[in-house]
């Protein structure tokens, strides 16, 4: 695994708020916050390169995405050209 994704990363979009907590052993749970409703997701991730792959628990369908640190507290992660840029929760 790689470590600089470890701790809780969190995304906010005008119109929902999206959480990633990723942990040492490839555990990650997905949380989406819309109109006050939570959507909670729990994934698997590897690092591969200069990619991230997740599987949905239940399921074997990987999704890439690329990715890159733009500093310590700032990940931006590609899904198939559409970005999402996640601050570094404090702890």
């Amino acid at each position: 695994m790689n470590e600089r994704f470890v701790g809780r990363w969190i995304l906010v979009s005008e119109a929902e708020v999206r959480t990633a907590e990723f942990t040492a052993d490839g555990a990650m749970t997905y949380i989406i916050t819309f109109e006050g409703r939570e959507l909670e997701l729990p994934l698997r991730y590897r690092v591969e390169g200069e990619s991230i792959v997740t599987v949905a628990e239940g399921t074997e369908e990987e999704v890439r995405a690329g990715f890159v640190f733009e500093d310590r507290d700032t990940l931006v992660l590609d899904y198939s050209g559409e970005k999402f840029t996640f601050r570094r929760a404090p702890d």
